[in-house]
């Protein structure tokens, strides 16, 4: 076993036992809890030939770092996991802006590591959320704790943990699934029934009841799904829908507020204001003209 780090408390390992399994299918690398400060901290996955066919897990316990893959940018904060080959088009790096990024590590090797590695990064998003009580996280901490207590002390071991590492990470990752379909499923339900009855006095109650749960649990799923509360989406849709009736009849503006859910064409217009920026009457002269003038909240 190598030491890396001799910091007490955050420590890194590095396994290369005699007394090992031959051509393991999967094996411990690495591992380690760092704190990196330093923009200094800085990896490009098509740069690493030493370390060609490893397969990384890092998770951030505080601060951030930042992903690059495929041309987008990944900000990996509390709670954040991501998965990666070596070799492959990613780079991974503390930004300048962040004071600090403090995480969990391990790295895999072997033919069935790579192959389950590369399974996972088709099946999920290249970052993907695991609180700090999931089995996979405590797992990694035993392993940790493990290390850093002198515990691991041949290649049989280490090829052990590495496999159950990978089963233990596909059991967090299908529970991940199955707990997020009825999420999904109720998602779906309550947008058709705000679509189909937001031009009703629809209250936050009501569409609750609808699905069969407390307004404050609904509100939160829907609000963490879909990024916007569900009071909120329900204004998108009538202000959207006056804003067509605005453009495509002649009907008046209190009609209008009745047919898009409002009980008062003064509360309407207030707002329609906040959201438009403008009056409705305002709003219809300036783009009454406009040929297929779509309004997209």
């Amino acid at each position: 076993m190598l030491h890396i780090n001799n910091d007490s408390r955050h420590k890194s390992f590095a396994y290369r036992f005699i007394k090992s399994p031959q051509s393991p299918p999967a094996q411990i690398y690495s591992l380690g809890w760092q704190i990196q400060t330093s923009s200094v901290y800085d990896f490009d996955g098509m740069n690493r030939y030493s370390e060609n066919g490893n397969c990384i897990f890092q998770y951030t316990l505080s601060g951030y770092g930042i992903l690059e893959l495929n041309g987008q940018k990944h900000i990996l904060d509390e709670g954040s996991a991501f998965i990666t080959v070596i070799p492959s088009k990613h780079r991974y790096y503390i930004p300048k802006d962040s004071d600090k990024w403090e995480f969990l590590f391990i790295t895999l090797t072997g033919d069935y590591a790579l192959s389950e590695w590369n399974k996972i990064q088709e099946q999920f998003e290249p970052v993907i959320k695991f609180k700090g009580q999931e089995e996979i996280i405590k797992y990694l901490w035993e392993t940790y704790w493990s290390a850093a207590n002198n515990k691991i002390t041949d290649g049989y071991q280490t090829s052990f943990i590495a496999y159950e590492f990978i089963m233990k990470l596909y059991r967090s990752l299908n529970s991940q699934l199955i707990n997020l379909s009825p999420v999904n499923s109720n998602i779906d339900k309550s947008i058709q029934y705000m679509k189909e009855n937001f031009h009703h006095i629809l209250s936050l109650d009501e569409i609750s009841n609808f699905l069969g749960m407390s307004k404050y649990h609904f509100n939160h799923i829907f609000t963490k799904s879909v990024g916007i509360s569900p009071w909120n989406y329900l204004t998108k849709l009538r202000i959207e829908y006056a804003a067509e009736l605005l453009l495509s009849t002649n009907l008046t503006i209190d009609a209008i507020a009745n047919m898009a859910g409002y009980e008062s064409s003064n509360y309407f217009n207030k707002v329609f204001r906040k959201y438009i920026g403008t009056s409705p009457g305002k709003f219809r002269i300036l783009y009454h003209d406009i040929e297929d003038f779509k309004l997209n909240l």
